[in-house]
């Protein structure tokens, strides 16, 4: 049995994402990805703060037709200098 949580589904019908959260070290442009929920095909970019690299190599995120983002969202972990 395949159990679909109603936001997503709601999504998947409306052709939107919703907005990205990220920590307190990230950035994510356009800075409305953030802010407000994205339009199907849109993309955009994560990056971490200085001094802090991302959980995962990805760096570019897209509004799928299915209402989720096409990776899963990374965080930003502080570099560890010797």
């Amino acid at each position: 049995m395949i159990y679909v949580y109603a936001s997503d589904y709601n999504n998947a019908i409306t052709g939107v994402c919703p907005p990205v959260f990220v920590g307190p070290k990230a950035v994510i442009l356009p800075t409305n990805c953030s802010e407000k929920e994205s339009p199907v095909g849109s993309k955009c970019i994560f990056a971490c703060s200085a001094g802090y690299s991302g959980s995962s190599t990805i760096e570019t995120l897209e509004c799928l037709t299915t209402g989720q983002w096409s990776e899963n969202i990374p965080t930003c972990v502080a570099l560890v200098s010797c």
